[in-house]
């Protein structure tokens, strides 16, 4: 935890993430690695909403709503849904490769395109696809 709490500090100093954003965004990420992700998804919705249409970095919080969406349905064994969420986050995530702020989006990028894949796959059991976590890049 002491990780997060410097990364917490770097991200106050250098980004233009309001204070309030950076604990929403550090528990977000703790509740998606716990798959709480509806939890998740709320505290990415909580930043998302107070961003201006023309933030640079709206999109990155609404793709990071997304997969955490596409994740609870997979959870609850709904492909369709959970497939449509992948679809819709990977265009935005993209745009912010190979970091959002201290997260490893290129990693998430990669989870989320092989569990498109295996949603695809009409033969394997969703279970059997694996979900994705959230890393975080120690930024100097």
């Amino acid at each position: 935890m002491a990780d997060l709490a410097e990364e917490e500090e770097v991200l106050e100093a250098e980004d233009p993430v309001e204070a309030g954003d950076v604990e929403y965004f550090n528990l977000g990420i703790l509740l998606f690695n716990q798959e709480e992700y509806f939890l998740a998804h709320e505290c990415f919705e909580k930043i998302w909403v107070g961003k201006r249409d023309d933030d640079m970095f709206k999109l990155g919080y609404q793709g990071l709503i997304q997969v955490s969406v596409g994740c609870y349905h997979l959870k609850q064994k709904n492909r369709i849904n959970s497939l449509a969420q992948f679809n819709k986050a990977l265009p935005k995530l993209e745009k912010y490769l190979p970091l959002f702020f201290n997260l490893d989006i290129f990693t998430l990028y990669v989870d989320i395109t092989d569990l498109i894949g295996c949603l695809k796959s009409n033969s394997v059991d969703i279970a059997m696809c694996i979900l994705p976590k959230l890393k975080l890049k120690i930024i100097k």
